[in-house]
């Protein structure tokens, strides 16, 4: 029991139980906002990116498969 009183009344321990002022917890909070957009601001462009790429390989191949049928075909002739 007095060992647990000494451990509370310890400096130390007062020091990290020390309450942030408004000041300290508006910068905190304004840093974790700040982090929050990048990581969502990265993430949207990721995944923009990826859907751009998918879609544009899934139509270049469609156009080159298009172009060869129409290529191949006998009854076009390009003058």
């Amino acid at each position: 029991m007095k060992l647990t009183k000494i451990i509370l009344l310890h400096p130390l321990h007062r020091t990290r139980q020390k309450k942030l002022s408004k000041n300290d917890k508006k910068q905190n909070n304004s840093g974790q906002v700040l982090i929050e957009f990048v990581m969502l601001l990265s993430l949207v462009v990721i995944l923009s990116l990826t859907v751009l790429r998918v879609t544009n390989d899934r139509i270049a191949t469609m156009w080159v498969r298009m172009v060869k049928i129409v290529s191949e075909s006998e009854k076009v002739s390009i003058r």
